[in-house]
């Protein structure tokens, strides 16, 4: 009969297995590196940072559009760019709450905003004239002021599509409202999401609210920053080629100096035509080469058949590096 094989003895040769194959990786010098298959990153580093340089232009143009709404200091601030499933976003919502699906025509896809009752409740009190304060009850939004928080939903959506204006025009519109997000369709639990959290301070109460950016939303975006990008890095290359071109066409001033000799007025006086000065510079000595007065190489004088120059011998260190 065979010999069947605890659990404890089947663990040890699987960890003497994945010990060996670490130590062949280490010796053929291959570096390993952590991969989250549960949290795929779908955007680049650079990416992500032309996101949050965006989304901190939104924080500031909506601070300035609600405070001139709500006649009192409002500040905007991003707190930070998750990528996640859409359905780890959803675990962290708290019903009641106000939740829109919105729409970027012409961009397919959908896209979400979610407005905590912490800052809903100040917005909307600010709007009807108070001091925007919270209420300590827990509760859904009334009909009429369901009506307030769509105006400042426009405002919001208004704000998204003019900050994504420089990389791709769209028009943000909300789709469908509600007070879970439970019974308002975006996309599949297991899609990959970009979350991104604010945080509004209204006088002196705090809330938050948070966008959450399709992958199939956000993938025409993304292409229209890899263009961009394409774009620059194509224009700055023109512009040093036209650069280069003119400069290369530049006429310099290049002089070998000798070393200098002083002379007193009684001598220099003297001086005839065809007289010959005597310089302490020995030929075999390297001399300085300046271009435009500017010292730049070390040269030998040298002769060939009837015409002069300079051998250079040296370059100086600053020009070596650049």
């Amino acid at each position: 009969m065979a010999e069947i094989l605890s659990q404890e003895e089947i663990d040890a040769l699987l960890k003497n297995v994945d010990t060996a194959k670490s130590e062949e990786r280490a010796a053929a010098g291959v570096a390993a590196s952590f991969y989250d298959f549960k949290h795929p990153r779908h955007i680049s580093s650079e990416q992500l940072r032309e996101i949050e340089v965006i989304h901190q232009n939104f924080s500031r143009d909506l601070s300035i559009k609600l405070s001139a709404a709500f006649h009192d200091t409002v500040a905007v601030s991003v707190n930070d760019i998750i990528n996640q499933t859409y359905g780890e976003y959803l675990s962290g919502i708290f019903s009641p709450t106000c939740f829109y699906s919105f729409s970027g025509e012409p961009i397919d896809g959908l896209s979400a905003i979610e407005v905590t009752m912490d800052a809903a409740f100040p917005m909307i009190d600010k709007m009807l004239g108070g001091a925007g304060e919270q209420i300590e009850e827990k509760r859904e939004l009334t009909d009429i002021e369901y009506i307030i928080m769509d105006d400042i939903m426009e405002t919001i959506c208004s704000n998204i599509s003019a900050s994504w204006s420089r990389i791709l025009r769209f028009s943000a519109r909300i789709k469908q409202k509600g007070f879970s997000p439970d019974v308002i369709f975006v996309v599949d639990s297991n899609e990959m999401v970009l979350t991104i959290p604010f945080e509004v301070v209204i006088g002196n109460t705090k809330g938050t609210f948070s966008i959450c950016y399709s992958s199939v939303f956000l993938k025409p975006i993304i292409d229209a920053i890899n263009a961009k990008k394409n774009n620059v890095l194509k224009e700055q290359l023109e512009f040093r080629k036209k650069l280069m071109s003119g400069i290369k066409e530049t006429t310099l001033d290049i002089a070998c100096d000798l070393p200098t000799e002083r002379m007193n007025v009684k001598e220099l006086l003297s001086i005839k035509v065809n007289d010959i000065l005597k310089t302490s510079f020995n030929p075999s000595d390297a001399a300085n080469i300046s271009i435009n007065g500017i010292y730049k190489m070390l040269g030998n004088v040298m002769s060939e058949g009837d015409k002069r120059g300079v051998k250079v011998v040296k370059i100086s260190a600053s020009e070596e590096t650049n």
